[in-house]
Formats: structure tokens, C-alpha cells, sequence
């Protein structure tokens, strides 16, 4: 899985192409394995690919093997974490945002987790995937894949006011590399 995050001011396509160059791109765009729109598949070459972009930055991820999300967020002090955990995150994450030392970097974790987890499955926070579980203490995510599938996830601060993670679902025992940085 390959997931980078670069400045808005370049089109999304064009930054895009040149992530995919060195795989073999060819440009076609069809919906993901698991048919849901919003989650791109390159069909000639079995690239899953998910694209993110909040406040100046993007992010994207390729995955071949598999389907994949990612999501990156603005850690805006102005939100109010308690209030929108309770509306998108699972309650077993709602648990750790108000135990955690740090409720709003758990919220801004658990948050980005979930919504590449559930862009990875192909739905969105308004359709709520039973057993779906995320922990930051080790990080995982747990539930709601194909029997013949595992999760894996990584999540980085791309800059200091931003948080992103992605997720793949793999054959389960498929080894998985995670790179991640700018486009440069």
C-alpha cells in the first residue's frame, strides 16, 4: 500500500498520475471490487486507489490486492469532539476519545481510521457497519471483512495541523508494505 499527501495547488489528476507512473498506469477508472462508487479501481492493473483532501493537502492511496481507503482531516480546535465521535465513530471509539490522556488526538485518529476503514469497505460514516471496531493501543481495526481477508492500517501527522491514515483489506496472511511521504 502507497499512500502520500502533497499541496492542493497541483491539479489532482496530473499528482495522481505521477504516483501511478512507476506502477503502470494506464488511466482506467472503474468502481471498486466491492462495487461501490467513490472507491476507484484501476482495472487493467488491480490498483485500489482512495483519495482524501482536507485544508491544503491531499492524500492517496494504491493498494494492489485488495481495496483501500484513506482519509486525511484538519485538526480543527473548534470542533467539538465529543459531540461528532458520538455521531461517526463506533462506540468502542467514543470509549477511548474520553478516556485517552489526549481526547482530541484520539478523536482525530480514530476518526481518520474509520473513514478509511469504511471507504476501504465501500460505504460511508451514514452507513454503519456492525462490528466494525478501531484501537489506537495497538493500532487496528477489527470486524466487518471478508472472511478471507485482513485488515491493515497505518496513520501519520503529514503536517502538524493534519492527521491521515489508510487501510487495506488483503488476502489474509498477504504481506503488505506501507510506504508514505510527500510527492516531490
Amino acid at each position: 500500500m502507497l499512500a502520500a499527501a502533497w499541496s492542493v495547488s497541483a491539479p489532482a489528476r496530473s499528482v495522481l498520475a505521477r504516483l501511478l507512473a512507476p506502477l503502470g498506469w494506464d488511466g482506467i477508472l472503474d468502481r471498486g471490487p466491492l462495487g461501490a462508487p467513490g472507491s476507484p479501481w484501476l482495472r487493467a492493473r488491480g490498483l485500489s486507489v482512495s483519495l482524501s483532501h482536507a485544508d491544503g493537502l491531499a492524500a492517496a492511496c494504491v493498494a494492489r490486492g485488495g481495496p483501500c481507503g484513506v482519509d486525511i482531516e484538519t485538526v480543527d480546535a473548534s470542533v467539538d469532539i465529543h459531540a461528532v465521535a458520538e455521531t461517526v465513530l463506533p462506540a468502542s471509539a467514543v470509549r477511548q476519545v474520553a478516556a485517552a490522556p489526549d481526547p482530541r488526538e484520539a478523536f482525530f485518529r480514530l476518526w481518520t481510521l474509520s473513514e478509511a476503514a469504511l471507504k476501504t469497505l465501500g460505504v460511508g460514516f451514514s452507513n454503519p457497519v456492525d462490528g466494525l471496531e478501531i484501537t489506537l493501543g495497538p493500532l487496528m481495526i477489527i470486524g466487518a471483512a471478508p472472511a478471507d481477508s485482513a485488515w491493515s492500517a497505518f496513520e501519520l501527522a503529514p503536517a502538524p495541523s493534519h492527521r491521515l491514515a489508510a487501510a487495506m483489506l488483503a488476502a489474509d496472511g498477504a504481506e503488505v508494505r506501507m510506504i508514505a511521504g510527500p510527492l516531490t
